[in-house]
């Protein structure tokens, strides 16, 4: 029996502009439930916690399409996903919803009180019929690397090139089928570099688990006698993991003994 600790598990917010389906629950909240489920009958102090994702234009198209108001459209699939999930039986300790005043205050708080993020001002497309600024797949135009006419604002299908919407030859609303205008709005954007020393050490560390994993579930499962030999690729195995953080990971000027994570 494991030594009682407080555990925080947390599943991808569902999208509020439409239903849940099975893939959903099979990939983000059958696994999580399960793995909280089994914490709390080892004697644990378990919190978990997911809710409705409400914002993003995906929902004000959605309302859109259906003639509603965002509002109406939040509701309606926050209250059916919500019902999905207790008639699965998912066993959130909190479900919310994004929208909420106590979501909002407390994203602010943190936001303020870590001050990690950049603000900048940038151009980005506008659709002048709808007065809404477009995200970069409601932009299409013609691909300036092979001539598709309906490549997206970030790729295109086509060739395969990564795209801004800006490249993109006489490119359109998705929403209103407009010509959309450049305007000048604020962005807040997330410094991932100084974050490098953090990403970089937790990454070798899941893939040292991952990898001795998969050592010992194969070399168990299908050995059943083992020479000195075996016990020779063995630890050559385990040294892969190794020699890939000295390779790509490891970085003299960043990572060393004495670093200290915070997060």
């Amino acid at each position: 029996m494991e030594s009682k600790k407080r555990y925080t598990i947390t599943s991808a917010l569902p999208y509020t502009n439409g239903r849940l389906h099975i893939g959903h629950l099979a990939g983000a909240y059958i696994p999580a439930d399960i793995y909280a489920r089994f914490k709390r009958i080892t004697d644990n102090d378990v919190a978990y916690i997911c809710g409705s994702d409400e914002h993003g234009v995906a929902i004000s198209i959605r309302a859109k399409k259906e003639n509603k108001t965002p509002k109406e459209i939040i509701d309606k699939y926050h209250a059916l996903i919500k019902k999905s999930f207790d008639d699965f039986g998912i066993s959130f300790d909190n479900y919310s919803r994004t929208s909420s005043k106590i979501h909002h205050e407390t994203a602010s708080e943190f936001l303020n009180k870590k001050n990690c993020f950049e603000i900048k001002k940038s151009k980005q497309l506008y659709d002048p019929v709808e007065n809404q600024f477009l995200a970069d797949r409601f932009v299409e135009g013609e691909c300036p690397h092979c001539g598709f006419e309906h490549a997206y604002g970030d790729q295109c299908e086509n060739c395969g090139s990564s795209l801004s919407p800006e490249q993109l030859i006489n490119p359109i609303s998705k929403i209103s089928g407009a010509k959309p205008e450049e305007k000048e709005t604020t962005h807040w954007y997330l410094p991932l570099g100084e974050y490098e020393n953090f990403i970089k050490l937790n990454l070798f560390r899941i893939s040292i688990i991952f990898w001795l994993s998969l050592i010992l579930i194969s070399f168990f499962s299908y050995n059943k006698t083992y020479s000195f030999q075996d016990s020779l690729i063995f630890i050559r195995f385990l040294l892969i993991p190794f020699f890939c953080y000295f390779v790509f990971f490891r970085d003299k000027n960043h990572i060393t003994p004495a670093m200290k994570i915070e997060g």
